[in-house]
């Protein structure tokens, strides 16, 4: 008798450079070898952003939109393989749209998980001047042109919209989509995606790399991880830093991006916040969760609506309890006084909070701490994930 076939899932994705680590690279990675574990058949279509020339990866930057070379390497990929679910993560710059009808036409069932807001937004991030930014949600991609939304260029922005536009033209081939959360669900459902198109599934954590610390033994303050970008909020935070003075905790930084420069001044120009505050740079993810594990409180004063948080998974999974900017990917981890806060307040105004969470006597941060593992809702356990996600590859192809 027959063993039953292995359900076959290739994986698609546009990774970015491995210089500047991102989230979406690793959570492809963690689904491929949780989705292996499950007995499933895993292939791959990525092209790395670093794997290219000078020449090359300008290429790949105007054929964005839409690109016959790739579409023609990838009709031959997923003929020979003949996968039954084509799951994609990102196609931009490097891919496009183009493999959509290529993958329909092979018989696969494609799924796209959406990891940010590029389905209506030329920047991905939905947030332009200091705050959040909906003006395209409904299809007007021309703003984003007109304002220069993708890296401040009149050109970058006109092919980033025309990438917009062209997914949005080749979703019919699109199944199915997932939202890594309920705040990121509602906002494409505003943008057009119906609902029984979508389903939530969000990430799941890596395994802790330790135990959570002990209270007593736990070294630093406050921690924040990202990348430092207006929208992640760091500056803000640092003006909150600036606020509290002398009685600030301490606070450190790790991650790097295009602020990085500014935050440095900023240090060398207030030598009473450069006491309170250490930048580390971009560390190597062991060396970032061994700092985690240290922490007493991780921070996301992320202004831009997040799609999920991995870094507050990841700082509830080793004891840490979490204050973040309320309206975002996080809300759905982050459970008030049980493991930790959702702030109205913006992050420059999070002093006064901040000042009594770490008054001596306040008991608030280790009781977060205590709950926090417990707290991480099973669904973002890898072996429930990966059932959730075969359970939704099935339902597509029964």
């Amino acid at each position: 008798m027959h063993s039953p076939r292995k359900l076959r899932v290739m994986l698609v994705h546009s990774g970015y450079r491995r210089s500047n680590p991102s989230g979406e690279n690793r959570v492809v990675e963690m689904e491929r070898q949780v989705l292996a574990e499950q007995g499933v058949e895993v292939s791959e279509f990525i092209i790395q952003a670093d794997q290219h020339s000078t020449i090359s990866q300008y290429l790949s930057a105007m054929l964005a939109p839409w690109n016959p070379l790739v579409a023609r390497r990838f009709k031959r990929h997923v003929r020979t393989l003949k996968p039954d679910i084509v799951h994609v993560h990102n196609l931009f710059p490097n891919i496009s749209p183009s493999i959509l009808p290529q993958a329909h036409a092979a018989g696969a069932k494609v799924v796209m998980t959406l990891h940010n807001y590029r389905w209506f937004c030329s920047n991905a991030t939905a947030f332009r001047e200091h705050s959040p930014c909906y003006r395209c949600q409904a299809g007007q991609l021309t703003w984003g042109v007109r304002f220069r939304c993708y890296r401040k260029s009149f050109i970058a922005s006109l092919v980033a919209a025309a990438f917009v536009a062209s997914l949005r033209r080749q979703s019919q081939f699109i199944d199915r989509f997932l939202a890594l959360s309920q705040a990121q669900y509602a906002t494409l459902c505003q943008a057009g995606i119906a609902t029984q198109r979508m389903r939530i599934k969000p990430n799941f954590r890596p395994p802790p790399t330790r135990t959570p610390l002990p209270w007593h033994e736990r070294t630093r303050d406050a921690i924040f991880i990202g990348r430092l970008d207006e929208e992640k909020g760091v500056l803000a935070l640092l003006k909150a830093w600036q606020s509290m003075g002398a009685q600030a905790p301490c606070l450190d930084v790790v991650g790097s991006g295009p602020l990085e420069p500014q935050l440095h001044q900023l240090l060398n120009t207030d030598p009473q916040l450069a006491q309170r505050v250490r930048l580390h740079g971009q560390l190597a993810r062991t060396d970032t969760m061994n700092m985690l594990s240290q922490a007493r409180l991780l921070l996301m004063p992320s202004l831009w609506r997040e799609t999920f948080g991995l870094s507050v998974l990841e700082a509830l999974s080793h004891g840490v309890g979490v204050v973040t900017f309320a309206g975002s990917g996080p809300d759905d981890m982050v459970k008030p006084q049980l493991n930790g806060l959702r702030l109205q307040l913006n992050p420059d105004q999070w002093g006064p909070t901040l000042l009594e969470l770490f008054q001596p006597t306040n008991p608030t941060l280790e009781r977060w701490g205590d709950h926090a593992p417990s707290s991480v809702d099973q669904l973002h356990e890898p072996r429930q994930n990966a059932r959730a996600l075969t359970a939704l590859y099935q339902e597509l192809l029964s």
